[in-house]
């Protein structure tokens, strides 16, 4: 898990807006370690926003994986990075789910 600090909310809704897919590639990787792991929570990163002092988990438990890795390959495929695709394609088979 990464962890970072912004200074506001809009500070990170600007962050994750703009790192789409970076956040998409951190997902597939801790989902990945989960799997390998025999784990069900996979701790995406924390933000800590300075001025609330407030400290954001964002995680992401089994019982969502299948719509994170939805949306994963939606993205994916309309930036053509159709290796991230084949990848959660596999997860997909692994999982055993359905989208």
């Amino acid at each position: 898990m990464i962890s970072f600090s912004v200074k506001n909310y809009d500070e990170l809704i600007d962050f994750l807006e703009d790192n789409q897919g970076a956040f998409f590639d951190l997902i597939l990787v801790y989902i990945e370690k989960c799997i390998e792991d025999n784990t069900e929570d996979a701790k995406i990163f924390d933000v800590t926003i300075l001025d609330e002092q407030h400290v954001i988990t964002f995680n992401c438990p089994k019982k969502n994986w299948h719509v994170s890795l939805k949306s994963g390959l939606e993205y994916y495929e309309q930036n053509q990075e159709y290796e991230k695709c084949s990848k959660i394609l596999e997860l997909k088979k692994i999982l055993n789910i359905k989208f």
